[in-house]
């Protein structure tokens, strides 16, 4: 997607809602020339800001969520093999909040519900890839010792019927 056609789009989101010409208009193209490029453009007349994020131009590269025992590790891996940065991961995958991911990637917070299934969905998770990475899920957020042997004994054994039928 080049600026001209993002500034084009601008300019027909601008006549759409009919927002008066002193309005300031930008576009930002995030990760030029990678899988994973997206263009976001700005609206903002007085105090209102209109955002709209235009997807990404390429695929995603999927990695093998079985071969890691962490959360993290696979959030990392995913974000570093895509050349994405958390935050603009997250404003893809719809999540509010842009600061969240990068703080569970550093431990200050726990992976929120509501937002599991979003993070899989950017993912692009399937079938029993999904399976697995929610019980990453709840191992990483048991707050209990009892609770964690639990999860990791789950995790183990989803590892081993998972390898069972490949």
């Amino acid at each position: 997607m080049k600026s001209g056609e993002l500034y084009r789009i601008a300019a027909g989101i601008n006549r759409r809602f009919r927002i008066p010409e002193p309005a300031k208009i930008s576009c930002e193209l995030f990760e030029p020339g990678t899988l994973a490029s997206f263009a976001v453009v700005s609206l903002q007349y007085r105090e209102k800001r209109l955002e709209i994020q235009y997807g990404f131009t390429g695929r995603l590269r999927k990695i093998n969520v079985f071969r890691f025992n962490d959360l993290l590790e696979i959030l990392r891996e995913f974000l570093n093999a895509n050349k994405l940065a958390a935050m603009l991961f997250t404003k893809y995958c719809g999540i509010k909040s842009r600061n969240h991911l990068y703080e569970v990637l550093h431990l200050r917070r726990r992976l929120r519900n509501n937002n599991i299934c979003r993070i899989m969905d950017g993912m692009e998770l399937k079938g029993f890839e999904r399976i697995y990475f929610d019980a990453l899920i709840s191992l990483h957020n048991a707050k209990s010792d009892e609770l964690k042997k639990h999860y990791q004994d789950n995790v183990r054994f989803l590892q081993k019927k998972i390898y069972k039928f490949k």
